[in-house]
């Protein structure tokens, strides 16, 4: 079976731009753990890098739109403690 950083390396030697790349491994099943885990391995760049690049990708804006708002309410409730 061909891991997601595989994949990811395949769909950009095909041409792909990294967003339609990143959006076909979305369309194949990768979580947005798997998909950053792939950005790291495919283009061998730091952790906060490949957050940038996922951050960054249309296909996954609603994923990043929930994490951030769960971040903010995780904030807030520490600072009425």
């Amino acid at each position: 079976m061909e891991s997601h950083a595989q994949r990811l390396k395949q769909l950009l030697d095909q041409g792909l731009d990294m967003n339609a790349a990143l959006g076909q491994l979305r369309q194949d099943g990768a979580t947005p753990i798997e998909t950053i885990k792939a950005i790291r391995e495919a283009n061998n760049v730091s952790l906060a890098e490949a957050k940038l690049q996922f951050s960054q990708c249309p296909a996954w804006s609603a994923e990043v739109e929930a994490a951030d708002k769960l971040h903010e309410e995780i904030e807030n409730a520490f600072k009425d403690l």
